[in-house]
């Protein structure tokens, strides 16, 4: 449920300030539940997570030379 509360005060506070686009940087541990509530306002997100890399260059340009 605070998840959903969270969505909706980003939409809100989004039109208040009559702009496009807001970051948000949040961990990881409501991630699925804000992401699923964002999803069911239609409300459109992109995701980075810093870090490592899980795969190797190598292993990245095998996968894309498949296609």
């Amino acid at each position: 449920m605070r998840s959903l509360h969270v969505a909706k005060t980003i939409s809100e506070q989004i039109n208040a300030r009559e702009i496009n686009s807001a970051g948000l940087v949040m961990g990881t541990a409501h991630y699925n539940e804000v992401t699923a509530s964002l999803n069911l306002l239609g409300i459109g997100h992109a995701t980075f997570f810093l870090g490592k890399p899980r795969d190797s260059e190598k292993s990245l340009l095998d996968y894309s030379l498949r296609f």
